[in-house]
């Protein structure tokens, strides 16, 4: 019976030993997996934060070629433009820019508009619309109103 007891307990005593040492083999495991799991993480932020760069760098040179004034411009005609997907600057606009394309296509045309009327003040209204990319003189008035409170022409009058 002593024998059959000390052989019992040290089996016992050696499974035991075994499953912890295959635990911390596990957690250890673990550990490194979620270590590469946040290393590729980190890559991955990295690479994302290049990439919306380089969609912002892009989108500014768009804008200084004054490339708003087309006014059949879509976000996948944009993104062909410039070179990536529709998803990669939806996102774009919407971390970055915390707008959405419509939106900051309008801004884009509104404050040139507002900087043509100041310079040139002897434009008219459809001119600038036209000039600006607005599809239509109607456009340029609900942004006006909408940003402002007052049509263009409204507006206008105020400057002088």
């Amino acid at each position: 019976f002593i024998i059959f007891k000390l052989i019992y307990t040290v089996s016992t005593f050696s499974r035991t030993r075994q499953e912890e040492s295959e635990t911390s083999t596990d957690q250890l495991a673990y550990g490194d997996q979620q270590d590469a799991v946040a290393d590729g993480q980190a890559d991955l932020n990295i690479f994302f934060q290049e990439r919306m760069k380089e969609i912002g760098a892009a989108l500014e040179k768009w804008c200084d070629d004054r490339m708003y004034k087309d006014c059949n411009v879509t976000i996948y005609s944009l993104a062909a433009n410039l070179g990536c997907k529709k998803n990669e600057l939806t996102e774009y606009f919407n971390l970055s820019q915390h707008t959405n394309f419509r939106t900051w296509l309008s801004d884009i045309r509104f404050n040139e508009a507002v900087r043509m009327m100041k310079e040139n003040p002897e434009f008219s209204n459809d001119a600038i619309s036209t000039e600006c990319g607005f599809s239509s003189h109607t456009q340029i008035y609900r942004i006006f109103k909408q940003k402002i409170g007052l049509s263009p022409s409204q507006w206008r009058e105020q400057m002088i």
